[in-house]
């Protein structure tokens, strides 16, 4: 029985997690070999490694007794669960061009999107960006700042009638700092970058520093840490929403099953397969007859790397053998 995970780094730093090349290093130089030896050594500085490699065994786990991962995680945090979730469309490349992202937003309403997000680039174009994603109508929208603004940009925030602001401010920002932010807006704001672990996730709760949180299972410990976090925020009565950082199928596929868990109050960021690759390296992930994502249902993460794919992009490969 093979265990499939994704470790969805990025090849620069800068965005929390460790790069792509760090993660690498530390999972042929250190987790793996561990695992081997009967332990699991979580590395701080190679979150998301830790979190591929925790997603792997459990996804082995999973597929050696026939348990779907959904079905798993809604029976680990008593939540309910749904076989099919509404998702956003997130507009990043086309942020620069207002036409384009009227294009992009119409395309996106057509392909069964339920929330349309935009990233905020320039401060000074937040309402005609807000009016760009207007344009299909039909279905709400929100911002995603990546902590490019500051306190005076949000100064008229409230009128644009958003479903959230995402990471308004740096990551860096004190919970009595952003606390006293969602105090003085309607807008609802989402943590993002702030989020590293399920201990900032509860001091942010606990704070009230925030309106709803992105969950991100790469970032926060994999995929059943962030079924905690789902957990989390219902206990707190703060929605949530599961993000991604441009995962392959096999990545997505296991944040979906995260996504379908009770306590999500928004879409999630994880749309279908179509809208990242020309190709992907699992079974498409698909939307159903309403336009919603379709939790995989077999077991395990329920999707599997096709082999002569995957050996056409392949770069590189380590095989580790336990000592004995």
């Amino acid at each position: 029985v093979v265990g499939e995970a994704e470790c969805p780094t990025l090849q620069r730093s800068g965005y929390v997690t460790e790069t792509t090349d760090e993660a690498w290093q530390a999972l042929t130089s250190g987790l793996a070999a561990s695992v081997l030896a009967g332990s699991m050594w979580v590395s701080h500085a190679a979150p998301a490694s830790s979190a591929a490699l925790s997603d792997a065994l459990l996804d082995c786990d999973l597929r050696r007794r026939g348990v779907p991962l959904h079905a798993h995680l809604a029976d680990a945090t008593s939540a309910q669960q749904s076989q099919s979730v509404p998702w956003t469309a997130v507009l990043a490349g086309e942020a620069d061009d207002l036409d384009a992202v009227s294009l992009a937003a119409g395309r996106a309403v057509s392909d069964g999107a339920a929330m349309l997000k935009a990233k905020v680039r320039d401060p000074s174009q937040i309402t005609d960006l807000v009016a760009a994603l207007r344009a299909p109508g039909r279905v709400p929208v929100a911002l995603d700042a990546n902590g490019t603004l500051g306190p005076t940009d949000l100064a008229g925030i409230d009128d644009l009638e958003l479903e959230y602001l995402e990471q308004p401010l740096p990551p860096g920002i004190s919970w009595p700092e952003m606390a006293g932010v969602c105090a003085r807006h309607l807008t609802p704001m989402a943590l993002d970058e702030s989020i590293v672990s399920l201990d900032s996730l509860a001091d942010a709760l606990r704070s009230g520093a925030m309106g709803c949180a992105n969950v991100k299972p790469a970032r926060i410990g994999g995929t059943l840490a962030a079924a905690r976090a789902v957990k989390m925020c219902r206990n707190a009565g703060v929605p949530c929403f599961v993000g991604g950082m441009f995962e392959l199928g096999t990545g997505r596929a296991a944040a979906l099953a995260v996504a379908s868990l009770s306590g999500c109050g928004y879409p999630t960021d994880l749309g279908p397969s179509r809208r990242y690759f020309a190709r992907d390296l699992t079974e498409s992930l698909e939307t159903d007859e309403g336009g919603q994502m379709v939790v995989p249902d077999t077991p395990g993460i329920g999707r599997t790397l096709i082999d002569d794919l995957v050996e056409q992009h392949l770069t590189d490969r380590v095989v580790i053998g336990a000592p004995w």
